[in-house]
């Protein structure tokens, strides 16, 4: 049989390997989401003739009583 006495490192998995294989995943999903959802509100954004940017969803804006 082998010596094992002189390596280092131990085979197999390894927790900080998981923890940045998860910790990527969990990055690119959220700069995923923030382009999908930068382009989906798109089309909501105006700009009001003071130059300023305002962003309007019909959602939630709230309705008037009609009378």
């Amino acid at each position: 049989m082998a010596s094992r006495e002189g390596r280092i490192y131990r085979r197999g998995s390894n927790a900080l390997k998981i923890t940045l294989r998860v910790l990527a995943v969990i990055v690119v999903l959220a700069a995923a989401l923030y382009v999908a959802l930068f382009f989906h509100f798109k089309r909501y954004i105006t700009y009001t003739p003071e130059d300023t940017i305002e962003v309007v969803v019909p959602w939630l804006e709230e309705e008037t009583p009609e009378k």
